[in-house]
């Protein structure tokens, strides 16, 4: 039984490690995000990302991925929303002046 439990994840880990990566297609950047699109999903539609810089690696790192293009497009539209989807705290979004 243990044999073949070793041997599912090898075969399972082999087939991980063939899928082939594709590279981001980068559609507009705005320091420190970029807005991707990495493929296209199970269903057709394409894998719309947006990616932030990582001030330490110097990598981008995807921080959302959104539902469908219309939000992709509105978040290109209003660099305020792209905040407002940043899950780090320290970025504020529409902010109100008194």
């Amino acid at each position: 039984m243990i044999e073949t439990t070793e041997r599912k994840v090898r075969v399972s880990l082999k087939l991980i490690n063939k899928r082939p990566r594709c590279k981001a297609e980068v559609i507009l950047e705005r320091y420190p995000y970029r807005y991707t699109i990495a493929g296209t999903l199970d269903n057709g539609n394409p894998d719309y990302r947006l990616q932030k810089l990582h001030e330490w690696s110097n990598r981008y790192r995807d921080i959302y991925l959104f539902d469908n293009g219309m939000q992709f497009d509105i978040a290109i539209e209003d660099f305020e929303y792209t905040k407002w989807l940043d899950p780090d705290p320290k970025v504020s979004a529409y902010r109100h002046w008194d």
